[in-house]
C-alpha cells in the first residue's frame, strides 16, 4: 500500500471515530459518592438502633459533669440501666466527621447485603427534635473494616466504614455500663487508702496558673507523713487506678466478694467536698479485683491492677529518680564497656558528635534518646535483694561545670514476673535499682553498641 493511500485510510478512520463519539459513544463522567451528614459527637442526645423486631434506645442524661466526656448515658429501651458512656461516645465519634461512601456496590438486592428492612440495623443519631441528624442502615461485613450500608429511602447499596459493626450489632445488655467509677481526675484533691491497720493519705499540692485566663495546672501528689521522698508518678498511678475503674463483668449486688473483710478501702474526695468510697473485696486476687462503689448497687470485676496499686508496699512509693539534670548542661556522654570507651560531645546547636574514638558516626536520634533518658533516669523499681556486682560497664555524664554522674551496670537478671532487668547503681548512692533491659539496650545504641 502506498504511503499516500495509507494516510488517507487512517484519516478516514479517525473521522468515523470522531462522529461516533459525538453521536453517543462518549464515556459518562463518574458520579461522585455521597457522604453521611456530619454531627458534633458532644451534641448527640439520643441514639436509636433498631430492626422491626428489636429496638435499642440510648439517651444522654441531663445535668451531671460539665465536661462532655463525663456525660452520663442510659439505656431507656428495652432495658432501664446506666449505659456504657465510652461505647456511646465511640459510636458518635465514628459518625462525627461524616462517613463517606467508599464504593457503590449494587442497586437493590438488599437481602444479599443484609441492608433490607428486616435484617439491617437502622442507626439514628439525634441532636435536637424528632428528626435524626444521621441515619443509615448497616448490614453485613464487607472488605476490611468496612460494611455494606444503605441510606434510608434509597435503593443503592454502598460500602463504608462506620466504625465497629460488632458494637452496632451487640445486644442491648452489652451496652450496660461497665464503668464502675469515673471522676474528673483534675477535680480530685485527696485519696485515703486503708489496707488493714495502715492508711495512706494522698494529698494534692497547690497548682500553678498558666496563661492569661488564669487556668490552673493541678498540683502534684504528696503522701502525708511519708518516711522518705515519694515518687509523684507512683502516687499518680494510685490515683489513676482508683478514679477510673472499668469492669469486665458486672455481678448482682449480693455477689459474694468478701466485702465484709476488704483488702483495701479508698475514699476519693473532690474539690467540691463530695466523696466516693471504693471497696476492694477480700475475694480479690492477682488476676481480678472485685469492687463495690458506694453509690452503685452492683459488684464489679476488674483487672488485678487495681488491687496491686492499692495494696503495694509503702516502699514502692519512694522516689525512683536516679539522675536529674538539664539536657543543655551536658558536655559529654560516655559509655565504658568491655575495654572500649565511646564519648559523645554536645555542640552549641545541640547536635552530637563522636569525640572518641575517631572515624565513628553518631545517630542523632539515638543520642537524643540517650541524653533525655539519662537526664531524668528513673528506676523501674528498687531491687528487693541487696548486693551489687558491677560488670565494668558504665554510663558517664559530664556536665558543663565539670561535674560527673556515673551509672554502673550490673548483670542482667529476671524479676519476679520473668521480665529481663539490669541491676544498676549510681556512684555515690547506696541504692541498687532495676532498669528494664530493653532501655539499657536502647541507651547503648547511641554509642554504637546496640
Amino acid at each position: 500500500m502506498s504511503p499516500v493511500r495509507k494516510t488517507w485510510l487512517l484519516a478516514g478512520l479517525a473521522a468515523v471515530l470522531a462522529v461516533l463519539n459525538l453521536v453517543g459513544g462518549a464515556v459518562a463522567p463518574p458520579t461522585s459518592l455521597p457522604t453521611l451528614p456530619s454531627v458534633v459527637p458532644d451534641e448527640v442526645t439520643r441514639v436509636v438502633i433498631y430492626t422491626p423486631i428489636e429496638r435499642l434506645v440510648l439517651t444522654r442524661q441531663e445535668g451531671g459533669d460539665a465536661r462532655p466526656e463525663f456525660a452520663k448515658w442510659r439505656i431507656t429501651d428495652p432495658l432501664d440501666f446506666p449505659a456504657d458512656a465510652s461505647q456511646v461516645r465511640a459510636l458518635a465519634r465514628a459518625f462525627g466527621p461524616g462517613v463517606p461512601m467508599e464504593a457503590r456496590v449494587d442497586e437493590g438486592n438488599h437481602e444479599d447485603y443484609g441492608v433490607d428492612d428486616q435484617a439491617g440495623k437502622l442507626v439514628e443519631l439525634y441532636t435536637t427534635g424528632d428528626t435524626p441528624a444521621v441515619a443509615v442502615v448497616v448490614g453485613k461485613p464487607a472488605a476490611g473494616s468496612s460494611v455494606f450500608v444503605r441510606i434510608p429511602g434509597g435503593d443503592t447499596v454502598y460500602r463504608a466504614d462506620v466504625g465497629s459493626r460488632t458494637r452496632i450489632y451487640q445486644p442491648a445488655a452489652d451496652w450496660r455500663d461497665k464503668l464502675a467509677f469515673e471522676v474528673d481526675r483534675d477535680e480530685v484533691v485527696s485519696v485515703d487508702v486503708t489496707r488493714g491497720t495502715e492508711t495512706l493519705r494522698l494529698r494534692r499540692l497547690p497548682g500553678r496558673p498558666v496563661g492569661a485566663e488564669g487556668k490552673e495546672i493541678p498540683g502534684d501528689w504528696s503522701l502525708e507523713d511519708a518516711p522518705f521522698a515519694v515518687d509523684t508518678l507512683a502516687l499518680d498511678g494510685v490515683v489513676r487506678a482508683v478514679t477510673r475503674i472499668r469492669a469486665g463483668e458486672v455481678h448482682a449486688a449480693d455477689y459474694a466478694g468478701g466485702f465484709d473483710a476488704p483488702k483495701a478501702v479508698a475514699v476519693v474526695t473532690l474539690r467540691d467536698g463530695s466523696q466516693e468510697r471504693v471497696v476492694v473485696g477480700g475475694a480479690s486476687d492477682e488476676r481480678s479485683t472485685l469492687v463495690k462503689v458506694e453509690s452503685r448497687a452492683e459488684v464489679y470485676r476488674t483487672s488485678g491492677q487495681l488491687l496491686r496499686q492499692l495494696t503495694q508496699p509503702l516502699t514502692a512509693l519512694r522516689d525512683r529518680t536516679l539522675l536529674r539534670f538539664a539536657r543543655k548542661d551536658v558536655a559529654t556522654l560516655a559509655l565504658v564497656d568491655g575495654g572500649l570507651t565511646v564519648v559523645l560531645a554536645q555542640g552549641e546547636d545541640e547536635t552530637w558528635t563522636v569525640a572518641q574514638p575517631a572515624n565513628m558516626a553518631v545517630d542523632q536520634r539515638s543520642a537524643l534518646f540517650a541524653v533525655n533518658t539519662l537526664a531524668a533516669l528513673r528506676a523501674e523499681r528498687f531491687t528487693p535483694t541487696p548486693g551489687f556486682s558491677p560488670s565494668g560497664a558504665r554510663f558517664v555524664v559530664t556536665l558543663q561545670d565539670g561535674s560527673t554522674r556515673v551509672v554502673e551496670l550490673g548483670p542482667t537478671e529476671k524479676d519476679e514476673d520473668g521480665q529481663p532487668m539490669v541491676r544498676v547503681r549510681v556512684v555515690g548512692s547506696a541504692d541498687v535499682a532495676w532498669l528494664r533491659a530493653n532501655v539499657v539496650a536502647e541507651l547503648k545504641k547511641a554509642f554504637g553498641r546496640g
